[in-house]
């Protein structure tokens, strides 16, 4: 965590074991949210406060990959957006035809709580009277019985050893137990199907498309993994071709 002098803070993660992941920024913006996108000014400041911190600076060219979400937040007179608050604000619009409930705000960090708050009051409504559980329930694929991950990587690597580590281990921080979903029974990379390169195999394309929802190259290089910061021209045409005929 890096203290700025605005009195925001800029994190620094390693991300995708071969990548610094450097953000975030804080802009107001009222455009159509599918235009939302990194500026260069924005850019310059994540430079600036990585650079402030360490040795080996950093140039906004140096960037491979930005990405940009929308957050609503609940104005509540404040001047600075930095002062609103990030927790979610959930109404129940009474006088209609039909109940409605809105949730504005929230965050990534916060949406199992919120999600259970609109549940609660969606259960007062219909009289359903159930005890919470998703504190204690496992999101899908990390239901790692008997251990963490590396107890389940080593236990996947018993059960596939002819699975190469790396695509193992990808496929284990990727998607858990689900990975079995790839693999099946397979005792053979031929089990995989058509190979696209740098370890990518046309099984985790197809669980992408029939699981995941995915239906685009970009879907699978951007949208359901970071694949994208990797792969060659050569990948990518091969990604392309596999898809088109699933």
């Amino acid at each position: 965590l890096l203290q700025q002098k605005d009195g925001r803070v800029v994190f620094v993660i390693p991300y995708e074991n071969d990548f610094t992941l450097v953000g975030t920024t804080e802009v107001d913006f009222n455009d159509d949210p599918k235009d939302a996108e990194a500026s260069e000014e924005e850019v310059a400041y994540l430079c600036e406060a990585y650079n402030m911190a360490f040795k080996a600076p950093v140039l906004p060219e140096d960037a491979l990959f930005t990405f940009s979400g929308i957050r609503a937040l609940v104005e509540q007179g404040q001047k600075r957006v930095s002062a609103i608050s990030r927790d979610c604000q959930i109404y129940h619009h009474k006088g209609l035809p039909l109940p409605l409930i809105s949730i504005f705000g929230g965050k990534l960090t916060t949406y199992r709580a919120q999600a259970e708050r609109a549940v609660d009051m969606v259960s007062g409504l219909l009289n359903v009277v159930t005890d919470p559980w998703t504190d204690t329930q496992a999101l899908p694929g990390g239901d790692f019985r008997g251990g963490g991950l590396d107890v389940f990587i080593e236990s996947q690597c018993a059960r596939y050893p002819w699975l190469p580590p790396s695509v193992l281990r990808r496929y284990a921080q990727a998607y858990g137990t689900r990975m079995d979903r790839i693999v099946g029974e397979g005792d053979s990379l031929a089990c995989l199907g058509h190979y696209c390169g740098q370890d990518v195999y046309e099984a985790e394309l197809r669980y992408l498309v029939d699981h995941e929802m995915a239906q685009t190259d970009e879907d699978i290089l951007w949208r359901r993994s970071k694949l994208g910061l990797k792969v060659t021209d050569e990948t990518l045409e091969n990604i392309a071709s596999v898809l088109s005929t699933l």
